[in-house]
């Protein structure tokens, strides 16, 4: 404990991270009514916030990556019949995927019927710039896309996002 209070300088923000990563690693268990700790080594644990949710992502299986990615590009709130437009996932696989980010406090249910929120901000800004250039394109196409065939009765609605999203995807003039 004292090692991770070291290396998270006292943010509460680090710190949980850093504990909801020790239990993804199995290096914090629960068992017989108490928590088990295995030593942590103050070297061993990430330098910066960033690094420690990257490493709780890196994780996970690659579908629930792909889908956190592309949650990333739609922003802080999101919704999953989007994501399931996205990238035409199965309902199962997405479900599943979800289920498992809810899990591990990656994102929350929000106020809206079928919205989801990340758990903190920076976990979503961290994926978003983690993207590689041409990835971080492709989903925002895939975004803009997605939303014109769910909205299609009503573009208007959403236009300004689909303005965001073509425009970052380098679709210029369909962002226009």
């Amino acid at each position: 404990v004292a090692n991770i209070y070291r290396r998270s300088q006292g943010n509460p923000l680090f710190a949980v991270e850093i504990a909801k990563m020790l239990t993804d690693e199995n290096s914090v268990t629960w068992r017989g009514g108490q928590w088990h700790f295995e030593p942590v080594v103050e070297a061993s644990l990430p330098l910066h916030l960033s690094e420690v949710m990257l490493r709780r992502v890196r994780r996970l299986p690659r579908k629930t990556q792909l889908i956190l990615n592309q949650a990333a590009v739609l922003g802080p709130t999101f919704s999953g019949a989007v994501l399931r437009e996205m990238d035409q996932h199965a309902e199962a696989d997405l479900r599943e995927s979800l289920v498992i980010l809810l899990e591990r406090q990656m994102i929350h249910q929000g106020a809206r019927i079928n919205g989801l929120n990340f758990s903190h901000r920076w976990l979503q800004w961290t994926l978003y710039e983690d993207l590689a250039t041409l990835k971080r394109r492709s989903l925002h196409r895939a975004a803009g896309e997605a939303l014109e065939r769910l909205n299609a009765a009503n573009l208007e609605a959403i236009v300004e996002a689909l303005a965001h999203h073509f425009l970052q995807a380098g679709e210029l003039e369909k962002g226009l």
